[in-house]
């Protein structure tokens, strides 16, 4: 017995060799990018030509009286649902519906050929946060509950978009909404179907052993899914044509959240002032173009919604204005212990919000260049260690 799939997929082969900590300590994010079986290539000639294989679906509808006496309707959807950390996100990649009844003929095709929305993530040294989970979905039928299934599945998935921003970066902050946003378009998805096929690939990507390799960044920790549906929508007995391949692979990685610099390969690092060969290089280049009013500045939680920035966030905490008081004591030694106190407590929450040490440190210098309401950079003891803290940031 041949067991038909509408999904295939292919992971990347991952080459651990020599390469473990390669890119932890720094933030990557997933990038999907879609080569459909109908877009048109270069043949030998330069000519654009649609490739073999791929046969298009076509709008084909049927007489007027067979869809008096008999109503037809199919929907299919194909989606990603990414998960890291306490984050959680789905992304519709295709959707297509048709309508054949009384009232005519309705086709509605929506096809993702790619999407960077996912946010940056932490890749951790110690790898707790190294090995995202990808989750592939397809669901179709020929009856379902709602009529219209690719215009309702839209403006729900647009409803959700419009409660709900992705953040910049996964940050303990922001999971809640995020969970919330994916939970509502995973529903969406799943009650506009009555009974239906569904097929389900789920795999682990371990970040921990990639290295960085081009044309798309970090491959090797990525995979590609292809998508295979019949001809004729609705008729699954028929043998499924490919629809199209998606890529689902990693950006390179960045130092700093706070900065378009990244760590790219050798060949991409020439004359470009945003590639930089390691990390070392990376964190110079970003520290030499910081700005602390951008840094303060940077949003946590997006909005809609009650946005949290870096500097709201700060003045949020209950050690800042604790602290301001004994910046003036007259005793030397209590005057140090608060300044090596709040420096600590900034790096630390930092941390724990999901963010790494190098932009824990950052966080501290603009508070220390942007926030003189609660301390300046000049007044910081020589011997505490905040100083240290802020070794190799702007002066």
């Amino acid at each position: 017995m041949k067991l038909t799939n509408f999904l295939v997929i292919n992971p990347k082969a991952s080459d651990a060799a020599d390469r473990k900590g390669r890119i932890a300590g720094t933030y990557t994010r997933l990038m999907v990018r879609g080569d459909l079986e109908s877009n048109a290539k270069p043949d030998v000639t330069g000519k654009l030509a649609a490739p073999e294989g791929g046969r298009p679906m076509k709008y084909e509808p049927r007489y007027w009286i067979t869809r008096a006496i008999w109503g037809k309707e199919t929907a299919t959807n194909f989606s990603l649902t990414f998960k890291v950390e306490t984050h959680e996100q789905v992304a519709s990649l295709v959707t297509t519906g048709w309508q054949s009844n009384t009232n005519g003929e309705k086709w509605e095709r929506v096809i993702s050929h790619s999407d960077y929305s996912f946010p940056y993530f932490l890749v951790r040294n110690d790898g707790s946060s190294s090995v995202p989970k990808l989750t592939f979905k397809l669901k179709s039928d020929n009856t379902y509950q709602s009529q219209g299934f690719a215009a309702a599945l839209s403006v729900a998935l647009q409803v959700a978009d419009k409660l709900v921003k992705e953040p910049t970066v996964v940050n303990t902050l922001a999971s809640q909404a995020s969970r919330e946003k994916a939970q509502a378009a995973d529903a969406a998805i799943s009650q506009l179907f009555g009974t239906s096929i569904v097929e389900q690939l789920t795999t682990e990507r371990d970040l921990a052993p990639t290295r960085n390799s081009h044309p798309f960044a970090l491959g090797d920790a990525g995979v590609e899914v292809r998508l295979l549906l019949p001809v004729e929508e609705g008729d699954y007995r028929a043998e499924p044509k490919p629809v199209g391949s998606w890529y689902v692979g990693f950006d390179d990685p960045k130092p700093s959240i706070f900065s378009p610099v990244r760590i790219c390969a050798p060949a991409s690092t020439a004359g470009s002032d945003y590639c930089a060969e390691d990390v070392i290089k990376g964190e110079q280049r970003v520290a030499s173009g910081l700005r602390a009013s951008e840094v303060l500045a940077f949003l946590l939680t997006p909005p809609p919604g009650a946005a949290i920035t870096v500097e709201a966030y700060l003045r949020s905490r209950p050690y800042v204005q604790s602290s301001i008081p004994l910046f003036g004591s007259t005793d030397a030694a209590i005057k140090l212990r608060a300044y090596d106190t709040l420096c600590h407590n900034v790096v630390n929450d930092i941390v724990k919000l999901g963010l790494n040490d190098f932009d824990g440190r950052i966080v501290l210098w603009a508070l220390a260049k942007g926030m003189p309401d609660v301390v300046s950079m000049s007044a910081i003891p020589a011997n505490s260690s905040c100083k240290l803290m802020l070794v190799g940031l702007p002066a």
